[in-house]
């Protein structure tokens, strides 16, 4: 409804990842976005059940690396 709210938990700590660049934790199973997407939903109808989806697009069509000894992402080529 019209009163239904999504609020980003730790919104501070993404806008401050927001100015230099979010991260991904690399490990053995993959990799993982950080800081973590945490969201707390509001004004739903208990009554009711719903689907939640969140759906995470590239914002240009250019592949990255991150170049080390300059701490920067450099573009690597067009994704595929």
């Amino acid at each position: 409804g019209e009163d239904t709210r999504v609020d980003l938990q730790g919104s501070d700590l993404w806008k401050r990842f927001h100015e230099i660049g979010t991260e991904m934790i690399i490990t053995k199973a993959g990799r993982r976005m950080f800081p973590a997407m945490r969201v707390k939903i509001t004004g739903l109808d208990p009554h009711q059940q719903y689907y939640i989806a969140m759906d995470v697009i590239p914002v240009d069509n250019k592949r990255y690396r991150y170049v080390y000894h300059s701490s920067k992402w450099m573009v690597a080529g067009n994704a595929d």
